[in-house]
Protein backbone atom coordinates (compact mmCIF):
# COMPACT_ATOMS: atom_id res chain seq x y z
CA UNK A 1 0.00 0.00 0.00
CA UNK A 2 1.43 3.48 -0.72
CA UNK A 3 2.25 6.01 2.20
CA UNK A 4 0.11 9.06 1.36
CA UNK A 5 1.29 10.91 4.82
CA UNK A 6 3.47 12.63 2.87
CA UNK A 7 5.28 12.63 -0.47
CA UNK A 8 8.46 14.31 -1.36
CA UNK A 9 8.54 16.30 -4.61
CA UNK A 10 11.86 17.44 -6.73
CA UNK A 11 11.64 19.62 -9.67
CA UNK A 12 14.38 20.28 -12.01
CA UNK A 13 14.92 21.40 -15.77
CA UNK A 14 17.17 19.83 -18.51
CA UNK A 15 19.85 21.54 -17.44
CA UNK A 16 20.72 19.25 -15.24
CA UNK A 17 22.52 16.16 -15.37
CA UNK A 18 21.17 12.48 -15.06
CA UNK A 19 23.70 11.65 -12.50
CA UNK A 20 22.78 14.53 -10.07
CA UNK A 21 19.30 13.05 -10.48
CA UNK A 22 20.03 9.73 -9.67
CA UNK A 23 22.40 10.52 -6.99
CA UNK A 24 19.90 12.82 -4.90
CA UNK A 25 17.65 9.50 -5.57
CA UNK A 26 20.30 7.17 -4.27
CA UNK A 27 20.86 9.77 -0.60
CA UNK A 28 17.12 9.81 -0.29
CA UNK A 29 16.15 6.55 -0.33
CA UNK A 30 19.45 5.67 2.21
CA UNK A 31 17.55 8.28 4.60
CA UNK A 32 13.89 6.95 3.67
CA UNK A 33 12.99 4.94 6.76
CA UNK A 34 9.05 5.50 6.09
CA UNK A 35 9.80 4.99 2.13
CA UNK A 36 7.49 8.44 1.72
CA UNK A 37 7.33 8.23 -2.07
CA UNK A 38 9.79 10.53 -4.09
CA UNK A 39 8.46 11.97 -7.01
CA UNK A 40 11.32 13.58 -9.00
CA UNK A 41 9.60 15.85 -11.95
CA UNK A 42 11.43 17.22 -14.79
CA UNK A 43 9.45 19.69 -16.65
CA UNK A 44 10.10 22.77 -18.70
CA UNK A 45 7.75 25.05 -16.07
CA UNK A 46 9.60 27.14 -13.80
CA UNK A 47 9.81 25.94 -10.22
CA UNK A 48 6.98 27.76 -9.07
CA UNK A 49 4.67 27.04 -11.86
CA UNK A 50 5.17 23.47 -11.11
CA UNK A 51 4.43 23.37 -7.25
CA UNK A 52 1.19 25.37 -8.47
CA UNK A 53 0.55 22.64 -10.23
CA UNK A 54 1.49 19.99 -8.44
CA UNK A 55 -0.89 21.23 -5.21
CA UNK A 56 -3.37 20.20 -7.94
CA UNK A 57 -2.69 17.03 -9.01
CA UNK A 58 -2.70 16.17 -5.40
CA UNK A 59 -6.28 16.60 -4.87
CA UNK A 60 -6.25 13.39 -6.41
CA UNK A 61 -3.17 11.80 -5.35
CA UNK A 62 -4.14 12.39 -1.62
CA UNK A 63 -1.39 12.93 -0.25
CA UNK A 64 -1.43 14.44 3.38
CA UNK A 65 1.57 16.71 3.65
CA UNK A 66 3.96 17.31 0.92
CA UNK A 67 8.00 18.39 1.47
CA UNK A 68 9.18 20.09 -1.67
CA UNK A 69 12.81 19.01 -1.84
CA UNK A 70 15.45 20.83 -4.50
CA UNK A 71 16.81 18.62 -7.14
CA UNK A 72 20.22 19.48 -5.18
CA UNK A 73 19.31 18.98 -2.19
CA UNK A 74 19.81 16.14 0.38
CA UNK A 75 18.55 14.97 3.97
CA UNK A 76 21.70 14.02 6.42
CA UNK A 77 20.03 11.69 9.02
CA UNK A 78 17.76 9.33 9.35
CA UNK A 79 15.68 11.70 11.11
CA UNK A 80 15.25 14.55 8.85
CA UNK A 81 12.47 12.88 6.53
CA UNK A 82 10.41 12.25 9.45
CA UNK A 83 11.20 15.40 11.29
CA UNK A 84 9.59 17.04 8.44
CA UNK A 85 6.89 15.34 8.50
CA UNK A 86 6.18 15.45 12.13
CA UNK A 87 6.57 19.27 12.16
CA UNK A 88 4.22 19.59 8.79
CA UNK A 89 1.13 17.52 10.24
CA UNK A 90 1.56 19.29 13.37
CA UNK A 91 0.25 22.85 11.62
CA UNK A 92 3.66 24.21 10.88
CA UNK A 93 5.79 25.16 7.71
CA UNK A 94 9.02 24.20 8.39
CA UNK A 95 11.82 24.19 6.07
CA UNK A 96 15.42 26.00 5.28
CA UNK A 97 15.87 29.62 6.10
CA UNK A 98 16.82 31.92 2.75
CA UNK A 99 16.26 35.52 2.36
CA UNK A 100 16.25 37.28 -1.29
CA UNK A 101 19.12 39.09 -0.99
CA UNK A 102 18.89 39.40 -5.21
CA UNK A 103 15.83 41.52 -4.62
CA UNK A 104 16.98 44.59 -2.08
CA UNK A 105 12.85 44.82 -0.91
CA UNK A 106 12.60 41.83 0.68
CA UNK A 107 16.65 41.00 1.65
CA UNK A 108 15.41 41.13 5.65
CA UNK A 109 12.34 38.72 5.59
CA UNK A 110 13.81 35.31 6.48
CA UNK A 111 11.58 32.99 4.26
CA UNK A 112 10.93 29.36 4.39
CA UNK A 113 12.68 28.02 0.81
CA UNK A 114 11.53 24.92 -1.45
CA UNK A 115 14.83 23.63 -0.85
CA UNK A 116 13.74 22.18 1.97
CA UNK A 117 9.90 22.23 2.78
CA UNK A 118 7.15 21.06 4.26
CA UNK A 119 3.59 21.78 4.97
CA UNK A 120 0.49 19.65 5.10
CA UNK A 121 -2.34 19.88 3.02
CA UNK A 122 -4.39 21.24 5.57
CA UNK A 123 -2.39 23.82 6.02
CA UNK A 124 -1.55 25.00 2.41
CA UNK A 125 -5.53 25.49 2.16
CA UNK A 126 -5.52 27.70 5.86
CA UNK A 127 -2.96 29.75 3.70
CA UNK A 128 -5.57 30.87 1.29
CA UNK A 129 -3.42 28.33 -1.50
CA UNK A 130 -0.83 31.04 -2.39
CA UNK A 131 0.74 30.52 -5.85
CA UNK A 132 4.15 29.70 -5.47
CA UNK A 133 5.37 32.02 -8.15
CA UNK A 134 8.03 34.67 -7.53
CA UNK A 135 5.12 37.21 -7.38
CA UNK A 136 6.27 38.55 -4.03
CA UNK A 137 10.11 38.06 -3.32
CA UNK A 138 11.66 34.57 -4.71
CA UNK A 139 9.97 31.40 -5.42
CA UNK A 140 7.38 30.11 -3.00
CA UNK A 141 8.38 33.11 -0.43
CA UNK A 142 4.61 34.01 -0.70
CA UNK A 143 4.06 30.67 1.33
CA UNK A 144 5.85 32.37 4.45
CA UNK A 145 3.69 35.58 4.17
CA UNK A 146 0.62 33.66 3.47
CA UNK A 147 1.26 31.89 6.64
CA UNK A 148 2.83 35.02 9.19
CA UNK A 149 -0.67 36.84 7.87
CA UNK A 150 -2.70 33.99 9.27
CA UNK A 151 -0.72 33.07 12.48
CA UNK A 152 0.35 29.81 10.91
CA UNK A 153 4.18 28.82 12.81
CA UNK A 154 6.67 29.13 10.55
CA UNK A 155 9.85 26.64 11.73
CA UNK A 156 13.24 27.72 10.13
CA UNK A 157 16.05 25.17 9.80
CA UNK A 158 19.14 27.92 9.80
CA UNK A 159 22.30 27.52 8.17
CA UNK A 160 24.96 26.02 10.34
CA UNK A 161 28.42 25.88 7.96
CA UNK A 162 28.71 25.90 4.19
CA UNK A 163 31.76 24.73 1.76
CA UNK A 164 32.44 27.63 -0.13
CA UNK A 165 31.51 31.30 -1.53
CA UNK A 166 29.07 31.59 -3.90
CA UNK A 167 29.62 31.97 -7.73
CA UNK A 168 28.94 34.85 -9.55
CA UNK A 169 29.46 35.13 -13.58
CA UNK A 170 32.35 37.73 -14.16
CA UNK A 171 31.63 37.20 -17.92
CA UNK A 172 29.83 34.66 -20.22
CA UNK A 173 32.67 31.99 -19.97
CA UNK A 174 34.15 33.16 -16.40
CA UNK A 175 32.91 31.91 -13.32
CA UNK A 176 34.21 33.54 -10.15
CA UNK A 177 32.96 33.86 -6.60
CA UNK A 178 31.87 36.77 -4.37
CA UNK A 179 31.25 36.67 -0.88
CA UNK A 180 29.02 34.41 1.11
CA UNK A 181 24.88 35.62 1.40
CA UNK A 182 24.03 36.99 4.75
CA UNK A 183 20.44 35.75 5.98
CA UNK A 184 18.66 38.70 6.41
CA UNK A 185 19.56 40.79 9.91
CA UNK A 186 20.60 37.23 11.75
CA UNK A 187 24.06 36.07 12.71
CA UNK A 188 24.11 33.75 9.95
CA UNK A 189 25.40 33.58 6.01
CA UNK A 190 25.69 30.75 3.52
CA UNK A 191 26.80 30.04 0.51
CA UNK A 192 27.71 26.85 -2.16
CA UNK A 193 27.45 23.61 0.18
CA UNK A 194 25.18 24.86 2.98
CA UNK A 195 24.38 22.45 5.86
CA UNK A 196 20.95 23.73 7.42
CA UNK A 197 20.29 22.33 11.43
CA UNK A 198 19.13 23.83 14.44
CA UNK A 199 20.28 23.89 18.14
CA UNK A 200 19.52 20.36 18.57
CA UNK A 201 19.89 19.06 15.42
CA UNK A 202 23.33 20.83 13.26
CA UNK A 203 23.07 19.21 10.14
CA UNK A 204 19.48 18.27 8.51
CA UNK A 205 20.03 19.27 4.96
CA UNK A 206 22.26 19.82 2.68
CA UNK A 207 21.34 22.37 -0.31
CA UNK A 208 24.16 22.94 -2.79
CA UNK A 209 22.51 26.26 -4.66
CA UNK A 210 23.49 27.77 -7.98
CA UNK A 211 22.94 23.83 -9.56
CA UNK A 212 22.41 25.40 -13.09
CA UNK A 213 26.09 26.03 -12.81
CA UNK A 214 28.21 23.09 -14.15
CA UNK A 215 30.58 23.26 -11.35
CA UNK A 216 28.05 22.96 -8.81
CA UNK A 217 26.80 19.63 -9.92
CA UNK A 218 30.17 18.26 -9.68
CA UNK A 219 29.88 19.37 -6.43
CA UNK A 220 26.53 17.80 -5.02
CA UNK A 221 27.43 15.12 -6.90
CA UNK A 222 30.61 14.59 -4.67
CA UNK A 223 28.69 14.96 -1.72
CA UNK A 224 26.22 12.48 -2.20
CA UNK A 225 29.07 9.86 -2.84
CA UNK A 226 30.57 11.15 0.58
CA UNK A 227 27.23 10.54 2.09
CA UNK A 228 26.59 7.68 0.76
CA UNK A 229 29.47 5.64 1.48
CA UNK A 230 29.66 7.18 5.49
CA UNK A 231 29.41 4.46 7.80
CA UNK A 232 25.48 3.81 8.80
CA UNK A 233 25.51 4.30 12.76
CA UNK A 234 22.23 4.79 12.82
CA UNK A 235 20.10 3.25 15.28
Amino acid sequence: MSNTEMCIVSVFMDNIKSDVVEAQAAVVAKFNRNKYQHIQLKTPASHGKTMDWFWQENKSLGFKNVMFLDIDAIPLTHHTLQDFHILAKSDRLVGNAQVSNHLPAYKDHVYVAPSAMALSEKTFWRMGQPSALPLIGDCAQSYTWAAEKVGIKVHHFMPTSFMSNPYVLLDPETIGTCEPWPLGKTPHWYGQGTIFGSNVVKKHTYHQFQIRIPEAQDSFILKCEEVLSAQDTAP
